[in-house]
């Protein structure tokens, strides 16, 4: 009786130790990364201001090769949208574009629908660093419920799609 006393004291002290934590730590997580691309920024922004054109360096296809994508709205730019189906690993969901900023900044919103529901303000940035070099950089803003926002502390869980899709889009742009 006197272990699971203990037991239960260190159980409860370190989930109450957990929820302090987590009231004290931010809602809002970002994540965020970037590259140089050897192209022009013009030629670099073929390739965001679509979902059509987004997903031909997309890493979350590497997911579910069978994925299904619809695309809907203006041929680009704002309300440009792509829609998916796929495995447990890619879920459902949906990414629309809600603002393009002078060639420089694609703003989005992905509603995810599956494996959980959850929304997240996606943004891509370009910067031209010379006449023929862009700087790329693309990130997350999402929010995180508490308690479960203490979780964001343990895992960048996107960064490394992000530098694949990243990777792929300089390839894409360097040919």
């Amino acid at each position: 009786m006197k272990i699971l006393k203990i037991f239960l004291y260190g159980f409860f002290g370190l989930l109450g130790l957990f929820l302090i934590i987590a009231f004290f730590l931010p809602r809002e997580s970002v994540t965020k990364r970037s590259v140089s691309i050897n192209a022009a920024q013009g030629k670099v922004f073929t390739f965001v201001n679509a979902m059509q054109a987004q997903n031909l360096w997309s890493p979350w296809k590497d997911g579910d090769p069978k994925m299904k994508n619809t695309f809907s709205g203006p041929a680009t730019g704002a309300g440009n949208r792509n829609c998916w189906s796929g495995n447990e690993k890619v879920g459902v969901g949906c990414q629309t574009i809600l603002s393009i900023k002078d060639s420089s900044e694609v703003a989005m919103l992905i509603d995810f629908k599956q494996p959980f529901e959850s929304r997240a303000n996606a943004f891509i940035a370009l910067k031209a660093t010379s006449a023929t070099t862009t700087e790329v950089t693309w990130s997350m803003k999402f929010d995180t419920p508490y308690p479960f926002n203490a979780f964001s502390l343990m895992s960048d869980a996107v960064g490394p799609d992000f530098e694949k899709g990243l990777g792929r889009l300089k390839n894409l742009c360097e040919r």
